[in-house]
């Protein structure tokens, strides 16, 4: 027996029926993009830019005087309720808990995610993950020996891309700009 999703009230459109596949996939692009304006925001704050200072450098942080370790549990505290978020979600989706989506390879595949879209940008990740999983579907069709694929397009990003596909697009934008200003002077 498993988990039933709950119906949704939304005042002005009554109750939203959430075993709906369609339903449950534009509840989950809300609460994703929300998700993600919020982690977006957070940048943009002093505890934000607090974490981006640690981040280049921790110990000059702790030294012109802000508390790393606090900053760091909250950024924990932070990154634990948005990893439960995606949790409860994917749960709602399968309606089904087992074992096996707790395990290493999961978080080892968010990891690869981010090194793969750059962690240097914010959208970064997001790219990885959309690149990743379509590969993932694309090569999966193909043939049956996609990891291998897979495996081979991870080590030529690691070697010609090591800050990722977001750095790579930045570096090539900047080659770009800076060709045809050249040409205009």
């Amino acid at each position: 027996l498993g988990m039933r999703r709950p119906d949704l009230s939304l005042p002005g459109f009554g109750t939203v029926d959430m075993f709906s596949t369609v339903h449950f996939y534009y509840f989950v692009v809300v609460i994703g993009v929300l998700c993600i304006l919020y982690c977006w925001f957070f940048t943009k704050t002093p505890l934000g830019r607090v974490n981006e200072c640690m981040r280049e450098n921790e110990g000059r942080t702790g030294f012109i005087g802000y508390n790393t370790y606090g900053t760091r549990l909250l950024v924990f505290v932070m990154s634990a309720f948005f990893c439960s978020v995606g949790g409860a979600l994917a749960s709602s989706f399968q309606e089904f808990v087992s074992t096996t989506m707790i395990n290493l390879e999961k978080g080892g595949d968010f990891l690869f995610l981010a090194f793969v879209g750059g962690r240097g940008v914010f959208w970064g990740p997001i790219l990885g993950a959309f690149f990743l999983t379509y590969l993932n579907d694309a090569l999966s069709s193909l043939t049956e020996h996609w990891a291998i694929i897979q495996g081979a397009i991870f080590i030529v990003l690691v070697m010609y891309a090591p800050d990722g596909l977001a750095g790579f697009i930045l570096r090539t934008k900047n080659w770009v700009l800076e060709r045809i200003n050249i040409g205009k002077g």
